[in-house]
């Protein structure tokens, strides 16, 4: 009897619904605030890729900035440089292993990443319209109160999942939708940094436009030190 009661409590936690008193703008703000106060981030992430550029798991030096900089260098298991990647201005530069040096790629990813993103997510934030930004607008979803989107003044649509993480309202997941109305990427978010609540483990996959997975990135920091204002 103890046991069935026991499956039954467990059972009911599990699937407890999701509750918040905040509204939608006030969530919109709390996850366009994650990670807000750095300016740099510099350290050492594992990484796992699979996409068309890159195949492998391998640790990795970055320095991501706020102004959207990026200089990241993947190594193999033994210090060998596999490929160097800066982006400067969104503009992306890529040095394979076998070149004398950097060169300019007409690309608006890597890796499945997002060039416009990608110094963002590196960072800790999470890419978010701002709600102080002219034709960005939010609503809630009331089938899934844990669920709230943004659309964007171009008609993209960011599709963001709440949890409570520590006690904290959290974001857990990012589907951005293409503004042709096709899921484009998905990113995951875990393992909460305490100090800037930005989150130390992410998983992002890329859609194509048939829905079938283009690329898989999984990160996950191992050192991590910031420059903060």
């Amino acid at each position: 009897m103890r046991v069935v009661l026991l499956l039954v409590f467990l059972t009911s936690c599990a699937q407890a619904p999701f509750k918040t008193d905040r509204t939608v703008l006030e969530r919109w703000d709390e996850v366009c605030a994650i990670g807000r106060g750095i300016d740099t981030v510099s350290g050492n992430a594992w990484m796992r890729v699979q996409s068309p550029e890159l195949k492998g798991q391998f640790p990795a030096s970055i320095v991501a900035r706020r102004d959207g900089d990026l200089d990241l260098e993947a190594t193999n298991l033994v210090g060998g440089v596999e490929a160097r990647v800066r982006i400067r201005d969104r503009i992306l530069q890529v040095q394979e292993k076998n070149d004398a040096e950097f060169r300019v790629r007409a690309m608006d990813s890597w890796a499945g990443l997002p060039i416009r993103w990608a110094s963002e997510l590196f960072v800790g934030r999470i890419p978010c319209p701002l709600p102080t930004e002219s034709g960005n607008r939010a609503e809630g979803d009331s089938a899934r109160p844990e669920v709230f989107r943004v659309t964007d003044a171009e008609g993209g649509r960011f599709e963001y999942t709440m949890t409570k993480e520590d006690g904290v309202l959290w974001v857990k997941k990012l589907v951005w939708v293409h503004r042709s109305g096709q899921p484009a990427l998905e990113v995951e978010f875990s393992s909460m940094e305490a100090e800037t609540h930005s989150p130390l483990r992410w998983t992002l996959v890329s859609k194509r436009v048939d829905g079938s997975t283009s690329a898989e990135l999984k990160v996950r920091w191992r050192e991590r030190k910031l420059s903060t204002h």
